[in-house]
């Protein structure tokens, strides 16, 4: 018993176990590399067309792309892509490994939500709050207006009416709004993807 046969086939050496895992490691770099270049320059009413360019290219249907593939699509998009295909092509990925695009979108868009809600909160947080966390509605519209606070949300919320986020706030009948109340404002234009988050 535990004793070795030399018709057992023959274990992988460390040096191949190594290089096995660093190779992983790059492409996961690569791939979170390419999820927040998506997330900040493809807008989120576009991810869907995102997701139809990507599943155009998969010829199989099988759901998946090789890292080229799915770098050039990226790329056609109009994301940054040049030194992540060059980062793939030197450590020769590009054409060994794949993507499934459809959890790349969905990873795109949890990555821009998290975005969106970060400055939604830092534009809530800027006002002082009351013992139930609520602030004063004009303030927030006052930082909404101004420049610091107008040029945070327009940079993360780039296709979102403003003027109308402006217009429901001022017709709220109350004075005081807690932060669920005032993300809800934003979350109307907010575009979710159906067929991949639900």
């Amino acid at each position: 018993k535990g004793k070795m046969s030399v018709l057992d086939p023959p274990l992988p050496a460390a040096r191949a176990i190594l290089g096995s895992f660093d190779r992983m490691r790059q492409v996961q770099l690569i791939s979170r590399a390419a999820t927040l270049a998506t997330a900040f320059q493809v807008p989120a009413g576009d991810l869907s067309r995102l997701l139809s360019d990507l599943e155009g290219c998969d010829v199989a249907k099988c759901g998946v792309l090789t890292l080229q593939e799915h770098l050039r699509v990226l790329a056609q998009a109009g994301v940054p892509c040049q030194d992540l295909v060059r980062l793939a092509e030197d450590a020769g990925l590009h054409r060994s490994y794949y993507l499934a695009y459809g959890e790349f979108v969905e990873r795109v868009q949890i990555c821009q939500a998290n975005m969106q809600e970060s400055a939604i909160w830092q534009l809530f947080s800027r006002c002082s709050r009351d013992s139930k966390g609520r602030v004063l509605k004009r303030r927030l519209l006052g930082e909404l207006c101004e420049g610091d606070g107008q040029a945070s949300v327009t940079a993360t919320f780039p296709q979102l009416p403003l003027q109308r986020v402006l217009q429901d706030l001022s017709d709220t009948t109350d004075d005081m709004i807690d932060f669920d109340e005032f993300r809800c404002h934003f979350n109307q234009d907010i575009i979710r993807l159906p067929t991949i988050c639900e």
